[in-house]
């Protein structure tokens, strides 16, 4: 993700190009910022799925195992 000091250089460079440029640039910048809020929304989404689908596949392993302390093992259960 792009810090305040990165997108500031961007602007920076973007006024020096026309007069016309800061508002293009302020424009730009919040397409940008638009752009990667809706990045970071999706990844956050398709996070918390890939941790939902996680838990119940460690809970499918603890039902299917919990009578091999081997299996337990490996889902750090290790008093079992």
């Amino acid at each position: 993700m792009a810090t305040q000091e990165d997108l500031a250089r961007l602007d920076g460079r973007l006024l020096k190009d026309s007069r016309w440029q800061p508002l293009r640039s302020v424009a730009t910048l919040n397409k940008i910022q638009l752009r990667l809020d809706s990045m970071e929304h999706r990844i956050a989404s398709r996070n918390e799925r890939f941790e939902g689908e996680l838990s119940r596949l460690c809970s499918a392993v603890y039902l299917l195992g919990k009578d091999r302390p081997d299996i337990m093992r490996l889902l750090g259960n290790s008093n079992s």
